[in-house]
């Protein structure tokens, strides 16, 4: 019906929203809640009327499963109206979470906004985020029987004699955390005084060797003068030192080294920092020839640090592609060092907001699982916390809970309750630890039992030493003696299916991409959903993580993995879902292989983690089985392959190609204890060439398998 007055036509008693009550959104924040190990804790969620209404305004609310699920008994299923009275702009509408022990990461569900009335829909979906906050717990497994005493000696992490254990200078770890010495490498050293210490796979020959800084002229004459050496790992033959050869001999303070394939050229390069205010007075860029020698380019790329003072002298020193567009750069002694692609360096630090601040210790970290890299920095006053924003650095460091506090050296990062997020272990000025867990919020919470276990420290690292899928521990204490301590978190409720292992390798399987970023994407997650790591990262100072990278905290869901490796001028070379489908569809909690290697070329190979010591009883038998080192390495013809048993038994070794498709079945029936050689003649069952590639030796003992062996072939 209408009303016609003065020629203009009505509606009749149709009610009609003001301008103002049209122009009104509703809008929902995300909440965050730590979960609690037990009971029920309330979850609150704000909406939003963006302008006070005449006139009630209603919207229906419901909750969505994600990684967290109703079923799961994680949270309990909301749904319902809110009504915001005539003049209100905010209602709150509450959810039950559930705590629990299970190991996972910080999981999530949505809730969503339906069928408004008096309004419309701004942000009509918010994500509720159950914040992990379980713990784990470390036991001390190992001790050196004959600890190095010659002077400081570096806590790095790698696998020299590719068992699957990383080894740790100059001990080699045992498959049940023991230490023995590496033969021959502590005449190497010759009772010298060192600092920093790295792996990497120089000379791409399949094995790793270790470049170790010598440390002098700091002292005085009490200490004898120790030059660096470059330690080529020639296999069964032990170490050499070529440093004299190559010129690096240096006597002087270095400090830490750093690998890194700064021009791309599939070579990795080598930066040796010194102090400037005493000999050789500057620092050192090696560019890898490839045919196992070095030239230093350091002041060509200007990286050499000439005549530095001291009070800015390169402590830490590390490497990573910070700003993501392929080519590694490196942060010294307050200069970030963007790198062009060809080797050539220019510092960025104050356009991009870094403060001039003396460290002890560098690394590059995602602390925020933003999927950026963040800069932490141990200063004199202690931990320094610097977030990415875009290109621009924020310090961070009181709102994160970190400090100021009086710090020694030798802070690490690492994933160490396997929730998804890097958590940091700082060495105090009395040489106590304190781990602070990371509540993937910015914030972070002194663990209460690494308090009370207080051990001793000054240097500290991270890696899987009994292949269990979490990181465990080395300490220096005292300069020298190192101690290994074990994470526990795999006796903990829902660990299997929570993580993954990443090995990041070149086209032809070589341990030479120092720097890599490897990030993990949670489809359709929430912001700061993907989990950023850097390959040999994470230890600021002086020392070497594991060359693998380790995820934890995965949930029920799809993931994707992105590699970028150093890559040359004018490319980003990054493997993916479109180099490789499988990368775009990873699902952890449903897959029997929990570790993958990614080669350059985009082939992926899916592996069982190496269960090495006793994590699943059934894989063992109560003794060490393995295979040994092969040889030659890399193999042309023929290549023999140590086993070692510890007792009698039926052994049998399967050889694998990559793909996991099985190449040649070696059956010894019973053997004896003790080592017993096998010959490859690297046929396959049909008595075919295999052709040039890695491949997985498994060794079988009375239907028990060892850790596998890395075989290399080269035609």
């Amino acid at each position: 019906m209408t009303l016609i007055v003065a020629g203009c036509l009505l509606a009749a008693a149709v009610p009609f929203p003001s301008p103002a009550i049209a122009a009104a959104l509703l809008s929902i924040d995300d909440s965050r809640l730590l979960e609690g190990n037990s009971g029920i804790r309330t979850m609150t969620f704000k909406v939003h009327l963006s302008a006070p209404a005449a006139t009630d305004v209603f919207v229906d609310y419901t909750t969505q499963d994600g990684t967290a699920t109703v079923a799961d008994q994680d949270y309990d299923l909301v749904s319902g109206t809110l009504d915001f009275a005539p003049g209100a702009t905010i209602a709150t509408l509450y959810v039950t979470i559930h705590g629990d022990t299970k190991v996972e990461g910080n999981e999530w569900f949505k809730v969503e906004l339906t069928n408004p009335v008096g309004a419309g829909i701004g942000r009509g979906e918010a994500f509720g985020t159950i914040v992990n906050d379980d713990e784990t717990t470390f036991t001390l497994i190992a001790i050196p029987d004959d600890p190095y005493y010659g002077g400081t000696l570096p806590t790095s992490f790698g696998d020299y004699d590719n068992d699957g254990v990383p080894d740790l200078p100059p001990y080699k770890v045992q498959a049940y955390g023991g230490l023995i010495d590496i033969p021959g490498f502590r005449e190497l050293l010759a009772d010298g005084n060192y600092h920093g210490g790295a792996w990497c796979d120089y000379d791409r020959d399949g094995d790793l060797d270790f470049i170790i800084l010598g440390y002098s002229g700091i002292e005085g004459a009490t200490i004898t003068p120790t030059p660096t050496r470059l330690l080529r790992n020639d296999g069964a033959a032990g170490f050499v030192d070529v440093a004299p050869s190559q010129g690096m001999n240096i006597i002087g303070a270095g400090e830490t080294p750093a690998w890194g394939d700064f021009d791309g050229d599939g070579w990795p390069d080598l930066f040796t920092p010194y102090y400037g205010n005493i000999p050789p007075y500057r620092s050192f860029l090696y560019h890898n020839n490839g045919d196992g020698t070095f030239t230093d380019m350091a002041a060509a790329a200007g990286v050499d640090l000439p005549g530095i003072p001291p009070q800015l002298r390169p402590e830490g020193a590390t490497v990573a592609d910070w700003n993501d567009d392929g080519h590694l750069d490196l942060y010294v002694a307050s200069h970030l060092f963007q790198n062009d692609g060809t080797g050539h360096f220019t510092d960025v630090r104050a356009a991009v907001g870094l403060p001039v601040l003396f460290d002890e210790g560098a690394a590059w970290i995602d602390y925020d699982n933003d999927g950026d890299l963040d800069l932490f920095l141990r200063g004199l006053d202690g931990p320094h916390l610097f977030r990415n924003d875009g290109g621009h650095f924020t310090e961070v460091t009181a709102a994160a809970g970190l400090g100021p506090i009086a710090t020694f050296w030798g802070d690490s990062w690492a994933d160490a309750d396997g929730d998804g997020d890097l958590d940091l272990l700082l060495v105090l000025g009395d040489n106590s630890t304190r781990l602070m867990l990371n509540q993937g919020d910015g914030t972070f919470v002194r663990d209460p039992f690494m308090d009370q276990f207080n051990p001793q420290a000054d240097f500290s690292a991270w890696a899987d030493i009994d292949g269990d899928g979490d990181v465990d521990l080395a300490m220096g204490g005292n300069g020298s003696i190192k101690r290994l301590f074990r994470n526990s978190l795999q006796g903990n409720p829902g660990y299997p299916g929570s993580h993954l292992a990443v090995t990041v390798v070149d086209s032809t399987g070589h341990w030479t991409e120092l720097g890599a970023t490897v990030r993990l994407h949670q489809i359709d997650g929430p912001p700061g959903t993907t989990q950023t790591r850097v390959v040999g990262g994470g230890a600021a100072y002086m020392a070497e993580n594991e060359y693998v990278v380790h995820f934890g905290g995965l949930a029920s869901g799809r993931y994707a993995l992105e590699i970028v490796y150093p890559s040359p001028a004018g490319r980003r070379i990054v493997v993916d879902s479109l180099a490789n489908p499988i990368l775009g569809r990873l699902e952890p909690s449903a897959m029997a292989e929990d570790a993958m290697i990614v080669y350059e070329d985009g082939r992926v190979a899916l592996i069982a983690h190496p269960h090495i010591a006793g994590v699943t009883p059934a894989l063992v038998r109560g003794g060490t089985d393995r295979l040994g080192m092969p040889t030659p390495s890399p193999a042309r013809v023929t290549m023999t392959i140590p086993v070692e048993l510890h007792a009698a038994g039926r052994a049998a070794l399967a050889i694998y190609d990559l793909a996991g498709r099985l190449v040649r079945r070696l059956d010894r029936g019973i053997i004896e204890a003790g080592v017993t050689p096998v010959v490859w003649d690297l046929r396959d069952d049909r008595g075919a060439r295999v052709p040039t590639g890695v491949y997985l030796g498994r060794l079988t003992v009375d239907g028990r398998l060892a850790a596998p062996r890395r075989l290399l072939v080269v035609r």
